[in-house]
């Protein structure tokens, strides 16, 4: 089992988060634990006002909201009756058992788990002290729930650990998309150290998401709005665009702008790493093409999201370093790492292999027009002619002959007597 303890500013938040799951058909609200009622003969109102007066006479309290997750391994079956008692016995444990909470099972993941929500404000109006809760009284509970329950322990299975903090490719037509959008936008947002849209997208993208202020003109740039997206995997837009209003989670533009700044000093400290990667990459002189070079980031962690025209050319480079989770835009890590740059090594690797196939073909050429037994008559644009060996040396003992040449019997003339000497 793996608790997860969050505290926040806004009741109301919070609640609405669950409730709204519930009318998603995602959750189920199994309980209202200290409440006067059940949770089935309240409404959600009443459910919600119970929570608000108890904090009334601590407004000083600026995080008076509490919400806890407990995670459990895939395959264990809990009923409810066993969900409620693990959830009772652990907020017991950690000095929370008196006060009132309503206890959700989410069905959203691929792991059973459930919510809980309830006020860091006891009955007496004092603040109730969380000050390394997780360690002091957290941490022991786990540990006895899950010896008590045979649950898996959480230090053997480390993956449960991680699984909430994972999100899966948005699947469109299956799971309403809403909520799949919901679970992404909840895992990217926070944790990703974006400083611009464009960064935030080349993240989205990976998960077939994208953020859009729609055009200048439209009204929901001029109110700056936000509304995100499904896409397809080349990037095209499918389906119905949601408004970030829609999620109670901090996806509007004015929530993400705010976090630019934080992002841009967290992720320095991981420059120097990044740079080193792709240094690693792009000095291997091994780089044939994008998709290869794209392959080559992809196994030292990182992701890389090309920005094409309609004809092709890249105009922008994103990196996401899936480690650090921090994302970069080319040009801001430096010249060498830029679209133009970077996208010239793959039209001088085609120009080269375009070269080298010329030549190829060059060679093949020759080799069927000349082979070893043809003689090439350099004067005239002539085919070649065998050479027979056989005939060789009688081609080089044969007398040569003049065309001015005429046998004597033939010539004509007739042969001059010689004149004897007489004495």
């Amino acid at each position: 089992m793996v608790a997860r303890i969050r505290s926040g500013k806004s009741i109301t938040r919070t609640f609405y988060y669950n409730e709204n799951k519930v009318k998603q058909g995602s959750a189920i609200l199994l309980s209202a634990v200290n409440y006067p009622l059940r949770h089935d003969e309240m409404s959600e109102t009443q459910r919600l006002n119970m929570l608000l007066r108890r904090c009334e006479g601590a407004s000083n309290i600026r995080h008076n909201a509490i919400h806890i997750s407990l995670n459990f391994a895939k395959g264990e079956l809990l009923n409810h009756e066993i969900l409620k008692q693990i959830s009772q016995e652990y907020m017991d444990a950690i000095g929370f058992g008196n006060q009132p909470y309503l206890l959700y099972e989410h069905n959203d993941a691929g792991h059973p788990h459930v919510h809980i929500v309830s006020v860091k404000i006891d009955e007496n109006g004092h603040p109730i002290d969380t000050n390394f809760i997780g360690k002091l009284k957290s941490e022991p509970a786990r540990k006895a729930i899950e010896k008590k329950y045979g649950l898996v322990i959480a230090e053997e299975k480390k993956e449960l650990k991680q699984e909430d903090e994972q999100a899966q490719k948005l699947l469109y037509g299956g799971v309403p998309t809403k909520r799949q959008i919901e679970n992404i936008i909840k895992h990217v947002l926070p944790k990703y150290k974006y400083t611009s849209l464009h960064e935030l997208n080349a993240v989205l993208s990976l998960y077939n998401i994208r953020a859009s202020r729609g055009s200048e003109s439209s009204r929901i740039y001029r109110n700056g709005g936000l509304v995100y997206q499904p896409i397809s995997p080349d990037g095209e837009p499918i389906g119905i665009a949601i408004k970030a209003s829609q999620f109670a989670i901090g996806a509007k533009m004015k929530d993400i702008e705010t976090r630019y700044f934080r992002n841009d000093l967290d992720r320095q400290k991981q420059r120097k790493s990044v740079v080193g990667k792709l240094d690693l990459v792009l000095k291997s002189n091994t780089i044939s093409n994008k998709n290869h070079f794209a392959d080559l980031l992809k196994k030292n962690g990182i992701q890389v999201v090309f920005r094409e025209n309609k004809d092709g050319r890249i105009y922008g480079i994103t990196y996401v370093d899936m480690l650090t989770k921090t994302v970069w835009n080319g040009s801001t890590l430096g010249k060498a790492y830029s679209a133009n740059v970077v996208s010239a090594l793959f039209k001088k690797e085609k120009e080269s292999q375009r070269i080298d196939q010329k030549t190829d073909n060059r060679q093949f050429i020759k080799s069927e027009a000349k082979p070893d037994n043809m003689v090439v008559n350099k004067d005239q644009n002539v085919p070649a002619t065998p050479i027979d060996a056989g005939s060789t040396l009688e081609q080089l003992l044969k007398v040569e002959q003049s065309n001015d040449y005429v046998v004597r019997a033939f010539s004509g003339k007739k042969k001059k007597k010689k004149r004897k000497r007489t004495d």
